[in-house]
């Protein structure tokens, strides 16, 4: 297990717990499909990978359009990020690196919303889990440039 995979599985953990404080139903719906994509994406079929990680991208963004819809704004920008990373990365355009750089940004936005943990307290589980999916996304960006050096 990479230590990216770990980070996210401790998420999921967390998300887990926090799965009877979250609401509304749509939040414990997407919740659940983020916990589902990431159990599935240790099966070693082609095909279960695939679907894991269009499953990450859909939820990903019903969450933005959410969020968006009820003027959500830094749990927006938290979510746009992990969203057009899986958009680079799906579609193979350049600048992929670019935004996993930018990520920190978000990383910012979450530590942000941990202070206003009242206001966040239902969306917690998600942002935890896209945080860490963004913080993987940043350390496999950093052992690039590293093994490249």
């Amino acid at each position: 297990m990479t230590l990216g995979k770990l980070i996210i599985s401790i998420a999921v953990l967390i998300g887990i717990l926090l799965f009877n404080k979250t609401n509304p139903k749509v939040f414990k719906v997407i919740l659940l499909g983020f916990i589902l994509s990431f159990i599935s994406s240790f099966f070693d079929k082609d095909f279960i990978i695939d679907v894991s990680f269009l499953t990450f991208g859909f939820l990903t963004l019903s969450f933005l359009i959410y969020v968006i819809d009820n003027k959500q704004w830094l749990s927006s920008i938290i979510v746009v990020f992990p969203l057009l990373s899986f958009i680079f990365k799906s579609q193979h355009w350049p600048y992929a690196s670019e935004i996993q750089t930018l990520m920190i940004v978000l990383i910012i936005a979450y530590v942000i919303a941990l202070n206003n943990l009242k206001n966040y307290k239902n969306q917690i589980s998600i942002l935890t889990i896209l945080v860490a999916y963004s913080i993987s996304e940043v350390l496999r960006f950093v052992n690039y440039l590293i093994s490249v050096n």
